[in-house]
């Protein structure tokens, strides 16, 4: 009798054990594969953070098309970070404006030119509308935050930095300005060996997520 009790109660343990690892398994997929354009409040959270960083760091963002991007580089690229370490080109610029701006007020016309842009620097080149449609949201703002790696990495680093480092400082990004459970979005890992939540972690980051998906369905997102 007890022999029979320890092994129903060895195969109850067995089944909850199975069924653990199936719904892990289901988690992990889902999240693999998330679909960023079903969380508007997600894309939302994402620009307003974006943008809030690229004021903070003085960086110019510009969205234009996979051609223009790639027109002289050898390796096809789906962004571009632009930068100089001569601080005293971005003065000039900077004065330059002003005084185009300036300028144009004292004649009543608008302000200065968009080619005047192009030479402001930091900046980073993007091509939203074709990464997007080749390959979904999620990838482009990895691509986004990988440039703004590039950009933190050479404020530490100057240029004895590499993709890989881009990818640690975008990575960083993720963990010090969004929620934990985007942590659990495969693609704001970057590839990282140590970007792997602990199993604890994961819970939490979990739970976060699903308080974020009740709270938004009842306010009818």
């Amino acid at each position: 009798m007890e022999i029979e009790l320890i092994m129903f109660l060895f195969m109850i343990c067995v089944i909850l054990v199975a069924l653990f690892l199936i719904g892990w398994l289901f988690i992990e997929l889902y999240f693999l594969s998330f679909r960023l354009s079903k969380h508007p409040v997600l894309i939302d959270l994402i620009e307003t953070k974006l943008k809030m960083i690229c004021e903070r760091e003085g960086i110019h963002v510009y969205n234009i098309s996979y051609e223009e991007l790639n027109k002289n580089e050898d390796q096809k690229v789906l962004g571009k970070y632009c930068y100089t370490l001569d601080t005293e080109y971005q003065k000039l610029i900077d004065e330059y404006v002003k005084t185009c701006n300036k300028l144009n007020k004292l004649i009543n016309c608008d302000s200065y030119d968009d080619d005047i842009k192009k030479y402001f620097l930091p900046k980073i080149l993007l091509c939203k509308e074709y990464q997007v449609r080749i390959f979904g949201l999620s990838s482009f703002y990895c691509t986004y935050l990988h440039e703004l790696g590039h950009h933190l990495a050479i404020k530490k680093m100057r240029n004895q930095h590499n993709e890989i480092d881009a990818d640690k400082y975008a990575h960083q990004i993720i963990l010090n300005e969004f929620p934990l459970f985007f942590q659990l979005i495969y693609e704001f890992r970057f590839q990282l060996k140590d970007a792997e939540l602990s199993f604890i972690k994961k819970l939490q980051a979990l739970l976060q997520f699903i308080m974020y998906m009740i709270k938004n369905k009842l306010k009818g997102y």
